[in-house]
């Protein structure tokens, strides 16, 4: 019985570890997201671009 006590243990530690990646991973993807989203705002209302994550200043 005490074996059964100690996996169920385990497997919920485990499950939470689970769901803390997850939500590191989808804040990390969401901030990724909002940087792309800020650069096209850059690019389009400025003379700099971006080429390989880069600013490129552009020349008039």
């Amino acid at each position: 019985m005490s074996i059964i006590i100690g996996l169920q243990e385990e497997n919920t530690l485990i499950n939470s570890k689970l769901e803390n990646i997850t939500k590191s991973v989808r804040m990390l993807n969401n901030g990724s997201n909002v940087l792309d989203e800020i650069q096209q705002v850059v690019e389009a209302k400025s003379l700099i671009n971006f080429k390989d994550n880069k600013p490129l200043l552009l020349n008039n």
